[in-house]
């Protein structure tokens, strides 16, 4: 085989891989998430049962809420402690 024949083999190759990678990986992706990730078709409820379930929902994040603001307090106390020895000088 002639060398100018493998040297644009190689460089095919090296440039035409990447390449090719780029413009398949996006393809297969999307095709995968469209039938792994087919959303399901939401169950028909009674607006009474909607309502509860919005209300129970809206309940439950409520919660979580409180008690990440515990825990953001919590944490800010700590540092606080921490941090204390260095602000006060030492007695003399």
């Amino acid at each position: 085989m002639d060398e100018a024949v493998k040297v644009f083999l190689v460089m095919a190759a090296v440039v035409g891989g990447p390449l090719l990678a780029v413009m398949l990986v996006p393809a297969l992706a999307k095709a995968l998430t469209g039938r792994l990730g087919a959303p399901a078709k939401p169950a028909r409820v009674a607006d009474g049962d909607f309502q509860a379930q919005v209300l129970d929902e809206l309940q439950a994040l409520r919660q979580e809420v409180a008690e990440l603001a515990e825990r953001v307090d919590f944490t800010e106390r700590m540092l606080a402690k921490t941090r204390e020895p260095e602000r006060v000088p030492p007695a003399r």
